[in-house]
């Protein structure tokens, strides 16, 4: 088994794809909950093509609000994302 390194930074990046930095050095792209609700709900108001959303400022705000856990896991706006499981699938290249 591979050892994963640990989650070391979290950034929302304005394609509201989390960019996830690992101790090693390493950096991973991954599709954020945020980016999946915004798509859905631009297509189910019709809206995709007009790039109007119905969510606020804040949804999006990150800031320093990422909370780490022990099991490499972390937190942004109540939604658990596993560092383990972004290290091997996630994009090393930004979509």
């Amino acid at each position: 088994s591979q050892d994963i390194p640990k989650v070391v930074r979290v950034a929302l990046l304005p394609s509201l794809f989390l960019r996830v930095e690992f101790a090693d050095g390493a950096v991973r792209y991954w599709r954020s909950a945020i980016n999946k609700t915004e798509l859905d709900l631009l297509k189910k108001a019709g809206n995709l093509r007009k790039g109007l959303t119905q969510l606020t400022p804040e949804y999006y705000w990150l800031g320093t609000q990422a909370t780490f856990g022990q099991d490499n896991t972390f937190a942004i706006n109540r939604v658990i994302y596993d560092g383990n499981e972004i290290y091997k699938q996630g994009n090393r290249q930004p979509t």
